[in-house]
């Protein structure tokens, strides 16, 4: 054990095996050698590096950045164990040097993939041909893979170097599972057959699976058998006890890995790891992550021949009440981890009584995105009421498929424009226009791996009016999590005599790109707002004005912060995240537990989101009141309304070291005006003055050459509250930008219909102030903005 290749029995006769063969280009054909490929690559390369520099695209620094692709390929053509583990390596890197593809070469060899927001995640298929491939052949084809790219090579040592951690620490037990990417279930089984080549037991989810799921799984102890594969009646466990087929086994604990780019575009890939107490790997964990994963050698990377290789015991799948159809179990177990995650989300609901009453009488759209959320939330939904003629899903895109067709070459991401308008329009074809006057639960979705929901609205009387028009609108997590916060403080006052419980040692939690309404209505009912921001490499706190009220982008970090504020006896009530992240972490879990008490995991879910959606509906039906209506009620009540937008810049990340130095020269625009306010210069973004900026330099991550880059971004704040930032995207290169829009006139406007008309106004120029800082931003750098914007 311990010696196969990462994707066994799969290898096929156009496997390159070092000698001599032929590779055909479009008009040729030609016959190489290794050592002749390398030194087609080795000039190729440096002749395309120093053309562009030449042309003034590429700097001297990112040239001396770019060189060490070189020897990357070289070790990738040469290394004979890294040709064991993924014989097809050598094919793909050699096809594309014979197709002159010196760009995709570098990116995908000149750095090392390194941890971002969440993981990693980057590209795993240089062309959408690829991504098809893969779907009809499986990963093992000739493709071109480097350390910058997620592939087999990439994952596995990856995960090579946390098993490596993990049996260091005394952790034994590990849990696998993946979103429905093309060729991911293939990587789980391998992450799997890695694990069992290093002794570890293996809890190996069955089929595509939400990443919420895995994590709740691991805090829940003993789970349940449903069924005993083929062991008869009794088998032994990894530990050597006895189970029958009515008893359980011990998951709590294990830490887990997750193939997943979460709402990427199909053309990449991602891989995160999370801990026993379900939260991602934090700054430490990372740090100590590296520095195994660097001390590895090719040669140090185990993997067992098959799943059939398992102990007694070492391997048990996880995943619903039955089996998969026309699925091969290895003879392990099954545990249905499912049932429990569905049932323990429901104590998070504040007013059950109200949820069971008003449910049957919820209609919702629904969408899966393609990803692996559908069929439980359809069961979420089936739970607590709602009946299946009311659970409308669209069948486009509720499936399993990463190949995400709906959406062409473009992000499933339900909180975009784009996302939420193939939504609309699937729904819309599949039951008509009719059926969307039905929906007074509003049309729901997630993320491929269902850790984001989003929500959106078909517009229909004078709401549509208020929209100009428009047949939807997509409500912006910004919105809708401060909405959801009010509703759940308005009920839990109204159910205690006005008085909110335990008032004092309560408190939520918002990053620092998330909207200030959040704030203001946690503050109308008397809750704190608590964060902690640090710098990564000293563990000192930031010196920004909202160190102790925000966390730095990223659930890890507000899970940081949750353990402090929970060794103080506080308890939160939500954590919020601009991106359609939600959570609830309570307070310190009891003893033996591992959630915290009266809360959920310790990272965002987007079923928990929804359910919670469904229970704000379900009041507004009680009160026969549309969400807008409510949403003008709040702003009403906090004082004002604010506005939100998020865009990327470019809409699709640059690659290589020319887009870490696009990245760079942007950013620069922003640290060039915190200089200037510094200086005491008067600074403008558009027509607005600008009253205060704040940079965020965590120490995270390098940017280029950049010293001390403001890596979470620059924020300009302006003189009646709003703000803008300009923020450097931790996994991809590009700038996110961000506007938080005050608009009093919402709370003040005579009637709803004119306040609806004002918040669809703000919403509005908040994109519109996105575009034009944009604009700003590309034309005081010097780059054409016909080019990227």
């Amino acid at each position: 054990m311990g010696t196969g290749a990462l994707l066994p029995g799969k290898v096929r006769d156009f496997v390159f095996r070092g000698g001599r063969r032929t590779y055909g280009t479009l008009n040729e054909q030609r016959t190489l050698t290794i050592k002749q490929a390398l030194r087609v690559a080795t000039l190729g390369i440096k002749h395309y590096l120093q053309t562009e520099l030449a042309i003034r695209n590429l700097s001297q620094e990112t040239y001396v950045a770019s060189l060490p692709a070189i020897d990357s390929i070289r070790e990738l053509l040469t290394n004979e164990y890294i040709y064991r583990l993924c014989p097809s390596v050598r094919d793909g890197i050699v096809n594309s040097i014979l197709n002159q593809e010196w760009n995709s070469l570098i990116d995908a060899h000149y750095a090392d993939k390194m941890f971002g927001t969440a993981g990693v995640r980057g590209v795993a298929h240089r062309t959408e041909e690829d991504v098809f491939k893969v779907f009809k052949n499986g990963l093992e084809i000739p493709r071109l893979r480097g350390p910058n790219w997620i592939n087999e090579l990439t994952v596995a040592r990856v995960a090579q170097g946390i098993i490596h951690r993990m049996k260091t620490a005394g952790e034994k037990r590990i849990v696998i599972g993946c979103d429905p990417r093309v060729g991911n279930l293939q990587l789980a089984e391998m992450l799997a057959r890695i694990a069992i080549a290093n002794d570890m037991q293996v809890f190996l989810a069955d089929k595509e699976c939400p990443f919420p799921l895995l994590m709740h799984a691991i805090t829940q102890g003993k789970v349940k058998i449903v069924s005993n594969g083929s062991r008869g009646a009794t088998f032994s466990t990894y530990d050597g006890e006895a189970v029958s087929p009515e008893g359980t086994l011990n998951i709590e604990g294990a830490v887990g890995m997750y193939i997943s780019a979460s709402h990427n575009g199909r053309k990449d890939n991602g891989f995160k790891f999370f801990k026993g107490d379900s939260s991602q790997a934090g700054p430490e964990e990372r740090r100590e992550t590296v520095k195994e994963i660097n001390k590895l050698r090719w040669e140090d990377i185990k993997v067992a021949g098959s799943l059939d290789d398992a102990k007694p015991g070492q391997l048990v799948y996880i995943g619903g009440k039955t089996p998969v159809q026309n699925k091969g179990y290895h003879g392990a177990p099954l545990l249905d981890v499912e049932k429990q995650h569905r049932g323990a989300m429901l104590e998070l609901v504040i007013n059950p009584t109200l949820l069971r009453d008003m449910a049957p009488k919820l209609v919702l759209g629904y969408s899966a995105f393609n990803g692996a959320g559908g069929n439980l939330f359809r069961d979420v939904a089936m739970n607590i009421g709602i009946k299946p003629k009311n659970f409308l899903s669209v069948d486009s895109l509720f499936s399993p498929d990463g190949r995400f067709l709906p959406f062409g070459n473009k992000m499933p991401d339900p909180g975009d424009v784009f996302g939420a308008g193939v939504f609309f329009n699937e729904f819309e074809t599949q039951y008509g226009k009719d059926a969307l006057l039905l929906l007074n639960a509003g049309m729901m979705s997630h993320d491929p791996d269902a850790d984001r929901a989003a929500l959106m609205l078909a517009l229909h009387g004078l709401y549509k009016e208020a929209f100009g028009g428009a047949d939807w609108v997509l409500i912006k997590a910004n919105l809708h999590w401060s909405v959801l916060n009010y509703y759940r403080f308005s009920a839990m006052a109204e159910q205690n005599g006005g008085n909110i419980p335990n008032l004092e040692k309560r408190y939520v939690m918002l990053s620092h790109a998330t909207t200030d309404m959040i704030e203001l209505v946690a503050r109308h009912f008397g809750i704190a707002v608590k964060g902690l921001m640090k710098d990564e490499k000293t563990g000192q706190k930031l010196n920004v004005p909202e160190a102790d009220s925000r966390f730095i982008v990223g659930m890890n970090y507000a899970a940081d912060a949750w353990r402090v504020f929970a060794d103080q006896g506080l308890h939160n009530d939500s954590v919020n995240e601009e991106s359609n992240g939600f959570g609830i972490f309570g307070s310190a879990p009891l003893h033996g537990q591992r959630l915290g008490h009266n809360g959920w995991i310790l990272d965002k879910d987007g079923f928990l989101a929804s359910l919670l959606t469904l229970e704000l509906f379900a009041y507004l039906k009680s009160r026969n009141m549309h969400y807008l209506d409510y949403v003008v009620e709040m702003s009403r009540k906090i004082g004002t309304y604010i506005g939100s937008s998020m865009l990327p810049l470019p809409e699709t990340p640059w690659t290589g070291p020319t887009g870490t130095q696009m990245k760079q020269l942007l950013l620069n625009w922003a640290v060039d005006r915190e200089k200037a306010f510094l200086r005491g210069e008067t600074v403008k973004i558009g027509d607005r003055v600008v009253a205060g900026v704040t940079a965020y330099r965590t120490n995270k991550y390098p940017i280029g050459s950049m010293v001390n880059p403001p890596d979470q971004g620059v924020k300009s704040t302006y003189s009646d509250g709003s703000w803008s930032n300009v923020r450097p995207s931790g996994t991809a290169n590009q700038l996110r930008g961000y506007q938080d829009l005050r608009n009093p006139r919402v709370a003040t406007a005579e009637t709803n219909q004119a306040a609806i008309k004002e918040i669809a106004t703000t919403e509005r120029m908040a994109v519109e102030y996105n575009r034009a800082m944009f604009l700003q931003i590309q034309e005081d750098q010097g780059i054409p903005t016909d080019k990227i914007i």
